[in-house]
């Protein structure tokens, strides 16, 4: 009797503890740094304010944050960044044309950015802020919002779908520039016509990207 072995999946790797401390470590750090910029603002709190908050030494910190605005680009990641394609993540599962995905996409911007406290609005500017540098780090960071926007109008091709003279990346590359030029009027501006700029925006993007 013949038969194919049957390769079972590779288990994942085990975490040590080394790996496992570090990670908390680096953790405790971050959301130590992060309730005391909430508390008493990013410029306001030194190195020193966090490592007592974290119960760690200089050392120890500089280990996993060589400065204080590496801590701020982490929590921009963890906070800005990742909530950004969660919510795109979101619209994809739950509409299938264009229209309804961008239209749940802004609903969420406005009422995360009008109900944002002020660390919010000092991780959008460093968001902002960093898309002007080219290094590594900014580099993937962009392709990964690129790809999480590329994806509202790829998987809705079968739908809606774009005009015929735009295509995915294009079009995650505008509505990308829009929302960053969106936010440095609201990170400069408190009389920011946030809502009605906005909707604004989303009636034009609607009207010249998708059919």
């Amino acid at each position: 009797m013949s038969y194919k072995r049957q390769l079972a999946a590779p288990a994942p790797p085990v975490e040590s503890r080394r790996e496992l401390r570090k990670r908390e470590l680096r953790t405790r750090i971050a959301e130590s740094a992060m309730a005391l910029f909430a508390e008493q603002g990013f410029a306001e709190t030194t190195i020193d304010d966090i490592c007592e908050a974290a119960d760690v030494a200089r050392r120890t910190l500089y280990a996993y944050f060589p400065t204080k605005h590496d801590i701020i680009r982490s929590l921009c990641r963890s906070l800005v960044i990742d909530e950004t394609i969660n919510t795109i993540e979101m619209a994809v599962e739950r509409h299938s044309d264009i229209r309804s995905r961008l239209q749940f996409l802004f609903s969420r911007i406005d009422t995360n950015m009008t109900t944002a406290a002020p660390l919010q609005k000092t991780l959008v500017q460093q968001l902002v802020s960093d898309q002007s540098e080219s290094n590594e780090n900014n580099v993937l960071l962009i392709g990964d919002l690129k790809e999480a926007f590329s994806s509202l109008f790829s998987s809705a091709s079968d739908s809606t779908g774009l005009n015929k003279t735009m295509n995915p990346s294009l079009s995650a590359e505008i509505l990308i520039s829009i929302i960053s030029a969106l936010s440095v009027n609201w990170i400069n501006d408190d009389s920011y016509p946030l809502t009605e700029n906005l909707a604004e925006i989303e009636r034009y993007i609607l009207s010249n990207l998708s059919t």
